[in-house]
């Protein structure tokens, strides 16, 4: 509903602003790129061939056939371009894009949090009044 009703979003940390804009900027933010190859060997050399251009990583245990590149989807063609002037073809180039709900969560929520009390906050008093 707030992608459909919002021009601009700001998302609070601890009363911090801690992203602000349109929607469709904060889930730009978000976006990566699925690319799946024929074999784990390509996906391993797309890695080392994209290096300082993208962040790839394997996208699949045990060095599967498929890399995740974090990079905004308008970067979709520069980094098929790049892949393929290394003779790298991927069978399979996805967009990803996160909900605005998920983008929230990531910039709301501390990796390392657990349910519980926040850091500084006092523990809740559980006594009988």
């Amino acid at each position: 509903e707030v992608e459909q009703l919002c021009d601009r979003v700001a998302i609070l940390r601890d009363g911090v602003v801690v992203a602000e804009g349109a929607p469709r900027s904060l889930l730009r933010e978000g976006e990566r790129l699925f690319v799946r190859f024929d074999t784990p060997a390509e996906s391993a050399a797309a890695v080392a061939v994209l290096g300082n251009a993208a962040t790839a990583t394997p996208a699949g245990p045990n060095g599967g056939a498929a890399i995740l590149v974090e990079v905004p989807a308008v970067d979709a063609s520069r980094i098929n371009r790049t892949l393929a002037g290394a003779g790298l073809h991927p069978a399979e180039i996805t967009i990803q894009r996160q909900s605005l709900e998920a983008v929230f969560r990531e910039l709301t929520i501390e990796s390392d949090e657990r349910p519980g009390p926040v850091a500084g906050a006092a523990a809740p008093d559980h006594r009988p009044q």
